[in-house]
């Protein structure tokens, strides 16, 4: 991606979500790379979920607030909505309008952040998943739209 001339020219901003950093460093680098090469980029959000657990992702967050919790930061009572999703890991994204699921099934992927988003499945697995399948995602979601 960090060669991509079409992120930097369409000012992509690309993300991450999950415990990348937990992965071999030859993939962790290439991650950080584009994370900071297109930091302030705000035009079009690509969101890439590695290493992510939905149910993980919302354990953390109750851990984060039971932490503030204990320290006097927070009364259990100002627990909210928005308080949960500011201690998610995808506190600062917007919410998809389009998951692309591999396997055709719901691996529990931004169970927070889900709520309207467009789910498209798939049987291919990322490695093999195409410019064309791509478009395809892309397609189903412009015609559920349009309904």
């Amino acid at each position: 991606l960090i060669a991509n001339k079409k992120i930097h020219k369409d000012q992509i901003k690309v993300s991450v979500l999950g415990k990348w950093y937990d992965l071999p460093e030859r993939v962790v680098n290439p991650i950080r790379e584009i994370i900071e090469s297109t930091k302030d980029y705000d035009k079009f959000f690509l969101n890439f979920c590695v290493n992510y657990d939905g149910r993980e992702e919302i354990v953390d967050a109750c851990k984060l607030i039971a932490r503030q919790i204990k320290s006097e930061k927070i009364d259990p009572e100002s627990i909210n909505k928005q308080l949960i999703k500011e201690n998610l890991y995808s506190s600062y994204f917007i919410s998809p309008d389009l998951i692309i699921e591999n396997n055709k099934e719901f691996s529990g992927l931004l169970l927070w952040d889900s709520k309207n988003s467009m789910i498209f499945f798939t049987d291919k697995q990322w490695p093999d998943f195409t410019k064309i399948d791509f478009f395809r995602a892309i397609e189903a979601f412009q015609n559920k739209n349009k309904k």
